[in-house]
């Protein structure tokens, strides 16, 4: 089940996957969140989506916030040149309105949920071993009361920053290489969860989540077998 209010992170080896669940599994299952908004950010021209493109920081705000009716569901941000600047602006400009709480004394107070898309991460943000970036921190630490969260899709973890992973309550882990099975899920998700992630088969992925007491894993040619739960959306 995947909340408003949670974080994802997508992991897998080149050719795993991770791109076709994002557009034919995640991308679906957010459409039917009530009010809430997906920001993709696609430097490789992958997400051809019936949504809006936006080319600035502003355009990304007034879209999301100034619109007279209703702000579509989907805002694809082509981005051909990615770097850490460019989507520190774009997180800033999608967390609230030009202007509120922008000083440390004002809360935006939000009035539906916005979650932004940064698949491969390391073209934007790489691990440096000291604090994140300010707009990356402020997503992934103080976003959940805010229902601004993140999905990130990398292909190794030593490159993307280490509060991203420790601070997303979801995995979705596909066929990954072994350093990142022992380093990362073995480490923070358990010894069990990473000798199932090591046994999957290509194009099975497992969803590990804080929320649930047991993996779940999903065999995209034999259908999943997800049990149901009282909120969020079904995968």
């Amino acid at each position: 089940m995947i909340a408003p209010d949670t974080n994802i992170v997508v992991l897998g080896r080149v050719g795993s996957g991770k791109t076709t669940w994002i557009q034919r599994v995640l991308i679906p299952a957010l459409r039917k969140q009530r009010n809430g908004i997906l920001v993709i950010f696609d430097s490789k021209d992958e997400y051809q989506v019936s949504a809006p493109d936006v080319s600035s920081a502003m355009d990304l705000n007034r879209v999301i916030y100034a619109c007279k009716d209703r702000p579509p569901k989907i805002i694809r941000v082509p981005i051909p040149r990615p770097s850490m600047e460019v989507a520190e602006q774009f997180l800033a400009a999608a967390w609230a309105p030009v202007g509120e709480g922008s000083s440390d004394a004002e809360f935006y107070k939000p009035e539906f949920p916005v979650r932004v898309l940064i698949d491969d991460a390391p073209m934007y943000y790489m691990e440096r071993g000291g604090a994140d970036p300010d707009w990356l921190r402020t997503w992934y630490i103080m976003g959940r009361s805010a229902k601004r969260t993140l999905v990130t899709a990398a292909q190794r973890t030593q490159f993307i920053p280490k509060g991203i992973l420790t601070m997303s309550e979801h995995l979705v882990a596909f066929k990954m290489a072994n350093y990142d099975i022992k380093n990362y899920v073995a480490r923070y998700h358990g010894e069990s969860e990473a000798n199932m992630v090591k046994s999957m088969r290509r194009y099975q992925y497992s969803f590990i989540s804080d929320l649930l007491d047991e993996p779940l894993v999903f065999d995209p040619y034999v259908g999943p077998g997800i049990t149901k739960r009282p909120t969020g959306v079904e995968l």
